[in-house]
């Protein structure tokens, strides 16, 4: 059988209610059924995630046995056979011409990593959570932009920059995508943004979700200091013993976002958000970074 030109790789845990609306999308692509595959990891998932995958006649399906994060990611990046490999998460939903225009991008932007867009559709009346989900998280522009890195919800690669970088680091639970990225344009890798190749990714509905998303980015930075290859480590600051991390803030970052959405918040709102901002980001982060130092001072 020829190798396929793309391979999908997706890693799931307790995705069965939301990933055959992903299955949908890429059984839907624009790019020949022949010239992609999809491989999708099951990280130990304790609802039916691989039989709804199996079902579907899609993917190839590995399952592990305990949850393995990025290293799940690892085992998919090994089974895949294609020249170019297209990360997506198990919640997103890939517009129909996303593989066309990844490997499209990869060429015309003369890339060998093309981070692309993630839409986080709002509600006409959207809540504080959403609002702050959609103003902080997912902003790939300015990711790349400003921090050098693509979220894996939407990355195409392609397979020489394993070859130069290594794989995810296997010691994160968080920041896997930024560190990895960080170590393989250090290694001589070039990132580019496409709004082109596009998945839509729904916002975070609920203040706990938020929440435990903030505090596991700040484990994360604690682990990548601890365990991260390459520059992320010196990038990464500590953030809990920095005193101005403890101070809410008048600033809403990532305001800018919601305004280029024709989401323009008044005095009273801008208050709002600073306030939901520090409780449901800024503490919960400070807090996870704290506890990840305090873990991983322990003896190994």
């Amino acid at each position: 059988m020829d190798e396929p030109l793309v391979s999908v790789v997706v890693t799931a845990r307790n995705a069965a209610a939301t990933i055959p609306a992903l299955l949908d999308c890429l059984a839907a692509q624009t790019l020949a059924r022949e010239r992609f595959e999809v491989v999708v990891v099951d990280d130990a998932s304790t609802d039916d995630t691989a039989q709804v995958v199996r079902d579907s006649g899609l993917a190839t399906v590995l399952s592990t046995d305990r949850p393995l994060g990025d290293a799940a990611r690892n085992l998919a990046v090994q089974a895949a056979r294609g020249k170019i490999v297209a990360i997506t998460d198990a919640d997103c939903r890939p517009v129909r011409r996303w593989l066309e225009h990844g490997v499209e991008d990869l060429d015309r932007l003369g890339v060998d990593m093309v981070g692309g867009h993630v839409e986080v559709p709002l509600p006409a009346r959207p809540s504080l959570v959403e609002q702050i989900d959609f103003s902080r998280f997912l902003d790939q522009e300015r990711a790349i932009a400003e921090g050098g890195f693509a979220a894996t919800a939407n990355l195409f690669l392609r397979r020489e920059v394993f070859d130069r970088a290594g794989r995810f680091n296997e010691r994160l639970i968080a920041g896997g995508d930024r560190e990895f990225c960080l170590r393989a344009t250090d290694a001589g890798c070039t990132l580019a943004y496409s709004p082109r190749a596009a998945v839509v990714h729904p916002p975070h509905a609920t203040a706990r979700r938020l929440a435990r998303r903030a505090y596991r980015a700040g484990i994360g930075r604690a682990q990548v200091i601890r365990h991260g290859d390459g520059p992320a480590r010196a990038a990464t600051a500590i953030i809990w013993m920095r005193p101005g991390a403890y101070k809410p803030s008048r600033r809403v970052y990532g305001v800018e976002r919601l305004e280029r959405h024709g989401r323009r918040p008044g005095p009273l709102r801008r208050l709002q958000l600073s306030a939901a901002q520090w409780g449901l980001i800024q503490l919960p982060m400070v807090w996870g970074n704290f506890l990840g130092f305090a873990r991983e001072a322990r003896p190994e």
